[in-house]
């Protein structure tokens, strides 16, 4: 019996050696705190107004450098493209029952410039005296409507009083281009929004996105956000976009980038695809922003050892932004 007694003993010391705890002690299991959920879901409301800037600007950059391509005439270094900025009054005249608002948009600012391998080729500021008498300057105060969307699509509703502002020369036509129904509609949509709006902090969500017009490499590119959590009632959104593996349809090609991906096998190339969301928990929209930065590099591989090589950098830059700012 004295024996049976010693190894239960022992038997017990090993067990505490080994598991850390007397038989009779339990492990308290401590279940790790849930994420929050956030309604990521614009929200509007009847007579709800709000002043918000928003803007659109796309460029492409070209810079040669080197002994023989610094001598070539035909090539210049530059810019190219345009930037449209606007202070808009946004009126919600009414409210659906899926959540979708019709919102009135006056225009109280409005600037624009373009460039052709940076010579400036249009350039307008309403807060200038002097371009008060450009024909920009009529569509200043000018209203037009918007259905929003609570997942942050947008769409034109009427803009014809916007469209016949101006009714004759260059501006005319470039009022067009600027404000058609897609190019409004890209400017008051919000693309960093879920289909889900019930979202927990942490969680992710993507969507894939053919590269813009005007870029040298046609590619895909998956736009993967992130609820990263909420500051002071606003919650904060990021995105990080990376080529995807996705192939291209061939629909989605335009002949500049057919003919440029072929080049652009001969340069090293750097993508930076970046945006943030700051959405208010009551469905405010604080702030919106994305950024493509790309970049192609090639450098003369025959050029003599101790001597400055050819070099080219092409770059395409594309932002989006939507700020309120009363």
């Amino acid at each position: 019996m004295r024996k049976v007694m010693i190894w239960t003993a022992v038997l017990v010391s090993a067990l505490v050696v080994i598991t850390g705890c007397t038989p009779s002690e339990k492990k308290a299991v401590v279940k790790a705190p849930e994420a929050p959920t956030v309604d990521l879901a614009l929200k509007f409301a009847d007579g709800q107004t709000a002043v918000y800037k928003v803007g659109m600007e796309t460029w492409r950059t070209a810079k040669f450098e080197g002994p023989e391509l610094s001598k070539e005439p035909k090539l210049k270094s530059g810019r190219t493209g345009q930037e449209l900025q606007m202070v808009c009054a946004q009126e919600i005249a009414s409210v659906h029952a899926d959540g979708s608002a019709v919102a009135k948009i006056t225009i109280k600012e409005l600037k624009y410039s373009s460039e052709a391998t940076s010579e400036v080729t249009n350039t307008f500021d309403s807060t200038n005296e002097a371009d008060k008498a450009k024909p920009f300057a009529k569509l200043i105060g000018q209203t037009y409507t918007m259905k929003l969307m609570p997942d942050g699509k947008a769409e034109v509703v009427d803009f014809a009083a916007l469209r016949s502002a101006i009714t004759e020369g260059s501006a005319k036509d470039l009022v067009a281009g600027l404000f058609s129904d897609k190019e409004l509609a890209k400017l008051h949509t919000v693309e960093a929004l879920p289909e889900s709006a019930t979202q927990k902090v942490g969680s992710t969500w993507s969507r894939i996105e053919p590269s813009p017009r005007g870029m040298m490499d046609a590619k895909n590119f998956e736009k993967v956000y992130t609820l990263m959590g909420v500051d002071n009632g606003v919650a904060v959104v990021e995105m990080k976009a990376v080529p995807s593996t996705k192939p291209l349809d061939s629909t989605e090609m335009n002949s500049q980038a057919m003919m440029t991906s072929m080049f652009k096998n001969m340069m090293e190339s750097k993508d930076n695809f970046t945006g943030k969301l700051l959405l208010g928990t009551d469905g405010t929209l604080n702030s919106y922003v994305e950024t493509l930065d790309a970049q192609w590099f090639a450098t003369d591989p025959a050029a003599k050892s101790g001597t400055e090589p050819d070099k080219i950098t092409m770059g395409f830059l594309q932002k989006h932004s939507i700020k309120k700012v009363d």
